[in-house]
């Protein structure tokens, strides 16, 4: 949404924004800030959340900071944030703001392309590149000691080769997490725009990947301004995702 769209000069000039997994709301948040706000579809609502007292609240002394991704299940929410040498954190919160039903996992020095949370608020996944890593909620809490790091593709095949870009998603029941991984090769190779999609099982011993048919895609998402980040779901019914990708 860019301010020249609305006409309110009040508003920063680029928000992002996403809707939960249910669709009861939308969430918006500018770049450079640690501000999200949630606005309730049916009525309109809306409620400002600032993640910066959760991430000093953990210790972290990063400065300003920024947010890089976003995604709600039903009532709770999930962020990436980044505070600068510190790093990057995700940060789970619920729509009451209560800090003791908040938590703070720190991803290091990782480099996030994609945030999803299941509808049923129990898994969190994100893409980072070569991998994925999956996060159990119990109880709408970020559970520390269930933690999985999910191998994308084979160790040797991001070599020359680097992500274009990545979308995830969780089915509806946080039975399957799915990733697709869209490559960049300079060099025009049969893998520049393939994008390969992974599944596994929402468990601490995940099966998969389970590899599912290879497509190619311009990589169009590399243009300026980019285009949104394609769509991803999976049905385990009929064993096959949907990609929905917006052009010009």
């Amino acid at each position: 949404m860019s301010r020249e769209s609305n006409g309110d000069k009040s508003l920063p000039r680029y928000l992002s924004f996403c809707f939960s997994s249910d669709g009861s709301s939308l969430l918006l948040w500018e770049t450079n800030s640690l501000v999200i706000v949630r606005l309730d579809v049916a009525s309109n609502d809306g409620r400002p959340f600032d993640l910066g007292p959760l991430l000093r609240r953990d210790g972290t002394q990063g400065g300003p900071g920024s947010i890089l991704f976003v995604a709600e299940g039903r009532g709770k929410m999930a962020a990436i944030a980044s505070q600068g040498l510190a790093g990057k954190f995700l940060v789970v919160l619920d729509q009451s703001g209560l800090p003791e039903m908040s938590a703070v996992l720190p991803i290091g020095d990782a480099t996030p392309k994609c945030l999803a949370m299941s509808r049923c608020n129990s898994f969190v996944a994100i893409g980072l590149e070569s991998r994925a890593m999956l996060v159990r909620l119990t109880g709408g809490v970020v559970n520390f000691e269930w933690v999985i790091t999910m191998s994308v593709r084979g160790p040797d095949s991001f070599e020359g080769i680097r992500v274009a870009s990545q979308v995830c998603n969780i089915t509806a029941d946080g039975a399957y997490a799915i990733v697709a991984t869209q490559m960049r090769d300079t060099h025009q190779s049969s893998e520049d725009g393939a994008i390969h999609t992974a599944v596994w099982t929402c468990e601490r011993e995940a099966k998969g990947p389970f590899q599912l048919p290879r497509c190619t895609m311009p990589n169009v998402l590399l243009s300026y301004p980019p285009l949104p980040p394609p769509l991803l779901n999976f049905s385990h019914g009929w064993e096959s995702p949907m990609l929905t990708l917006l052009s010009r």
